[in-house]
């Protein structure tokens, strides 16, 4: 969905983004999509500890540059993007602003998150499987005819190319899903993150944002500034059955899925000081056990 974006409407012209290390998509890199385009990239200022673009620094590149295309939204978030702001920028000399929803559709569609093109979004495109809980995928809406057969003219036998009718019943599923209980199930996924985030805290584990309420997402992200400290914290987790990536962001929307609450996040919580403190693995996974065999069933379905 992002590269089929890129393609129709930044295709070797300037592509504005949130930078990585600001929670931005590393696929945004210049060395990744955007080398596949021949685009130029522009990184929008932000802040490293809330994971968000700075609306004023970002105005002012945006009026300097004018980018083609400015893409909000990213892999690391924890709050909505400024996207009313920037996109009355944009708009000034004819640009176009994309959001990235790929790990908050599922949000956006509960209504709990932000509502990217009611703000002033043209575009936004999304993966179908992270907090939207569906089959492997991507979309991509708008609310332009104009842009639609642009995106349309360029999918075909270019980005894409067969229908894969099976997604696209179980696509079909889950938006019936979300329609009856998207609210009630994003509700509990940003009540529970926020939970987790406030157990964690309390037991002396560096959140990030903490100053900004921690987070009003799917995510938690701890807060730890050295890389090779993270990867062994990460390491450390997975030996006690708990999953995170090598920048210790830990997502709720599957738990949430299965049903668990305010009450398993404080248990969760402890789970992880307790393999942050290096407590004997097979001990603290024998724990993850007993609290996973509880949840099987999905709820919100």
């Amino acid at each position: 969905a992002a590269l089929l974006t890129y393609t129709a409407f930044a295709k070797r012209g300037k592509l504005a983004v949130v930078a990585p290390d600001c929670g931005g998509y590393m696929g945004n890199a210049p060395d990744k999509l955007p080398d596949v385009i021949g685009a130029e990239v522009i990184y929008l200022p932000g802040d490293r500890e809330t994971l968000l673009p700075d609306a004023e620094g970002s105005i002012e590149v945006i009026r300097a540059e004018k980018p083609d295309l400015v893409v909000l939204g990213g892999s690391y978030m924890l709050f909505p993007h400024p996207v009313r702001e920037l996109s009355e920028a944009v708009h000034e000399y004819g640009g176009l602003l994309a959001y990235d929803g790929s790990h908050v559709l599922g949000l956006i569609a509960g209504g709990v998150f932000q509502d990217p093109l009611r703000e002033g979004a043209d575009i936004l495109f999304a993966s179908t499987h992270k907090t939207f809980p569906g089959p492997q995928g991507g979309l991509i809406l708008t609310n332009s005819e104009e842009l639609y057969r642009k995106l349309f003219e360029n999918t075909f036998h270019k980005i894409a190319d067969n229908i894969h009718f099976n997604k696209i019943a179980a696509l079909a599923v889950c938006l019936e899903e979300m329609l009856r209980y998207g609210r009630r199930y994003a509700g509990k996924i940003v009540e529970n993150a926020h939970e987790l985030a406030k157990n964690l805290d309390a037991l002396g584990v560096p959140v990030k944002a903490r100053e900004r309420g921690f987070t009003k997402s799917h995510q938690t992200i701890l807060d730890v500034p050295d890389r090779e400290a993270r990867i062994e914290l990460r390491d450390r987790l997975e030996r006690c059955g708990i999953i995170s990536d090598a920048d210790l962001r830990l997502g709720v929307a599957e738990v949430t899925r299965k049903g668990m609450g305010k009450r398993e996040m404080a248990t969760v919580a402890k789970l992880i000081k307790r393999a942050l403190d290096d407590e004997d693995s097979r001990e603290v996974r024998r724990s993850v056990r007993r609290l996973v065999r509880r949840f099987r069933k999905p709820r919100f379905c």
